[in-house]
Parts: C-alpha cells; structure tokens; sequence
C-alpha cells in the first residue's frame, strides 16, 4: 500500500525536476522511517550546512563544449546524506545518486560505476565551507573547487 506522503509525491511526478523530486521522496521516507519523529539523527550537524548545490560547469566558449561539475547534497534525514553528481567532459551526463558520510564539514562518498555517468569511479573526500566544496578523487593529482549557486541547468 502507498503511504499518503508517498501517493501525494507520485502525483506529482511529471512536474517535479529532478533535484525537487530526489528532496520530496528523501522527506517522505524520513518521515516513514522509525525514530524519525523524535528527530534521530544518524550524522551530526555541521557549523556551514552542507546542503546545497555546488558547481563549476560551464560552456567553452567557440568550442560548444560543457565541462566541469555540479554536485547536489541532500539530507535525506534519518537516512543519511546523498549526493546526486553530474560530471560532463565535452556534454552533460545522466547524473549519479550516492550515499554520502557528512562529519562536521566533511563530506566523503564513493561515486559508482553508473551507466552513462562520466564521473570518475573512486573516492571523493571535501571539506564545505559557506561559500562551497573543495575536495578530490582519489587518484586525481587536482583538488576540485565548487562554488555554491543555483544549478547549472537554472541560470
């Protein structure tokens, strides 16, 4: 049987972008799952929020080129954090879903092998900060610097 807070979210399906219905449906679970309601909460809040949306991509100018990437942080209550990942070298990717481990300012995930994802499949580790992420991926000789702003696909 589908919870009422389930059926009202799958109503609304066609019109949620996916950002708003990976939030809707983390709320609704959290809100289904024991504990939740005396506000357990399985990670502890940090200082800066962590949630957000961070990004650096951008188009090449002369060359139709997108590159870069946009991570997307979710509390998903007691359930954890998630992060939903696009990566793009050259075009925009079909985007990731990953468990995250938020501690403090730190974030850490592992980003999957997913079809169609051009993600790099390791480890990435950051700290945020009010005004974004910095992190790498395990085997990566850079650190990434996201700022915080509106998704890309927005502006």
């Amino acid at each position: 049987m589908v919870q009422p807070a389930m059926h009202r979210i799958v109503s609304l399906l066609p019109s949620l972008t996916l950002p708003l219905l990976l939030t809707s449906l983390m709320a609704a679970a959290a809100a289904q799952t024991p504990g939740a309601a005396s506000g357990n909460r399985p990670q502890t809040r940090p200082a800066v929020a962590v949630e957000g949306i961070y990004s650096d991509l951008r188009w090449i100018p002369g060359e139709a080129d997108l590159l870069g990437f946009e991570f997307f942080i979710v509390n998903g209550g007691v359930s954890g954090y998630y992060a939903v990942l696009q990566c793009a070298e050259g075009e925009a990717t079909r985007p990731a879903l990953v468990k995250a481990q938020v501690t403090g300012e730190r974030i850490e995930f592992e980003a999957h092998s997913q079809a169609g994802s051009l993600c790099p499949k390791a480890r990435f580790v950051g700290t945020v900060s009010r005004r974004g992420l910095t992190g790498r991926f395990d085997g990566s000789d850079f650190d990434i610097t996201l700022a915080r702003r509106p998704r890309f696909w927005r502006r």
